[in-house]
């Protein structure tokens, strides 16, 4: 496939680039079940699909929200073996679906690949749904890690508005590659106007803030959306966001 840049071209907006990087990293999450999707800054703005049990080593697949992507094999000596790069964003943007099935290539997947439908890919899934269901409001929405890994872990503060993932924070199970030991990096605030409305955690869970709605406190959206909406991800994100965006429909 080729990724010539055409002329004239012009990067697209930062909530669209938000948009994209989060349905490749859902996607390719989707298909491995051994990853996690994990936000940095070093130096850009990146999701990653790394490794969850092994860290730094085995395959990974960096996005790059400025502009690229990367499959690196990531080896135990501690080299970095470049395996694949897509250099703009004007592939990806045009013909989404075949880079996608470029990248599991690249990683070493096939198209019939068996999807792995835990709380953890149901999580990053209900992200992207929401983020792409909100492509066109008038407010700007982003996912942002609790813990951001910039030039050192910051703590964003969300917690203290949703008591039930505060609660939640116990029961996670940190993978031994986790340095610095805190659980708050496997939850993530859905934000509109960077102001958290919802959060969602690894353990496949969306919380409301203050701990309670019309749903009883904690949503199960792997149960939830099995049971409640026939498997349709993007139903389930219409509906469990009303109670959060009642104004979107009348701005």
């Amino acid at each position: 496939m080729g990724h010539e840049v055409p002329f004239g071209y012009v990067q697209p907006s930062q909530r669209f680039q938000r948009e994209r990087s989060w349905w490749y990293a859902s996607e390719l999450a989707w298909r491995l079940p051994g990853h996690i999707v994990y936000e940095k800054a070093s130096p850009g703005d990146f999701l990653d699909v790394r490794p969850a049990r092994r860290g730094w080593y085995g395959i990974w697949v960096s996005i790059n929200r400025g502009g690229t992507i990367r499959v690196e094999e990531h080896r135990e000596d501690n080299q970095v073996r470049s395996i694949h790069a897509v250099p703009s964003w004007a592939s990806f943007e045009q013909r989404p679906h075949a880079l996608l099935h470029e990248l599991m290539e690249a990683v070493g997947l096939t198209r019939g690949t068996e999807r792995a439908d835990g709380g953890r890919s149901t999580a990053y899934r209900f992200m992207s749904a929401v983020l792409t269901s909100r492509l066109n409001s008038i407010y700007e929405w982003d996912c942002q890690n609790a813990m951001f890994d910039g030039d050192d872990f910051a703590d964003r503060a969300y917690f203290e508005l949703f008591p039930d993932a505060a609660d939640d924070l116990r029961q996670v199970q940190l993978e031994g590659w986790e340095w610095n030991n805190d659980a708050r990096q496997h939850f993530w605030a859905l934000t509109r106007d960077a102001q958290p409305i919802a959060m969602i955690s690894d353990l496949g869970k969306l919380y409301y803030p203050g701990g309670g709605s019309r749903f009883s406190g904690r949503v199960d959206l792997r149960r939830s959306c099995l049971t409640l909406y026939g498997g349709n991800m993007r139903v389930m994100a219409a509906d469990l966001l009303k109670e959060l965006d009642e104004d979107e429909e009348y701005a």
